[in-house]
């Protein structure tokens, strides 16, 4: 069955029931059934399998721009509303709020990871360990060494660390 994206999915005789109830409701309820039953995870009868990784690409850029915001705005309302003294402490926080939302996000929406964590949470903090140096080093010599007014190098890293982390994550962390 292929859907507006494009991707194929091949559903079980179970799901394939449902969507068959379905066929009498709007376009719109049809759609939201369906989404449903592929979207279901919990009940062994409603697994599907998705070929394609379309919708996996508009994921990973729809949690990394969602990660990216939450970075940013932690540092702005620390510096500009809550008057944070240290751009770069600021920074960290804003790394460590963008990255549970990017681990979460991608683990449980993006791939759909299943099983046991220990060894993404482990790579997926190698990753970051690289992204928190790379963007703390940037604005430490930027903004506390060099005075640059921090929204000039905080936007030049939220450039660069999404482009490093997706590689790294989509090849690496949840392959």
């Amino acid at each position: 069955m292929r859907l507006a994206s494009g991707d194929l999915y091949v559903m079980n005789p179970h799901a394939q029931a449902c969507q068959n109830h379905s066929a009498g409701l709007p376009e719109h309820d049809r759609f939201n059934t369906l989404h449903f039953i592929l979207m279901r995870n919990d009940r062994p009868n409603a697994r599907v399998a998705r070929v394609g990784s379309g919708i996996q690409s508009l994921r990973f850029a729809a949690v990394g721009i969602a990660a990216t915001l939450v970075h940013f705005l932690t540092v702005a309302v620390l510096i500009d509303g809550l008057g944070f003294p240290i751009a770069s402490v600021a920074n960290v926080m804003g790394v460590v709020a963008g990255s549970s939302v990017s681990y979460l996000g991608n683990c449980f929406w993006t791939f759909r990871a299943e099983g046991r964590h220990v060894a993404r949470v482990v790579r997926f903090a190698v990753v970051y360990g690289l992204v928190f140096s790379l963007n703390g080093l940037i604005m430490l010599v930027a903004t506390d060494i060099a005075g640059i007014p921090y929204m000039i190098p905080l936007t030049v890293s939220l450039c660069i660390t999404p482009i490093l982390t997706f590689l790294l994550n989509r090849h690496w962390v949840f392959a």
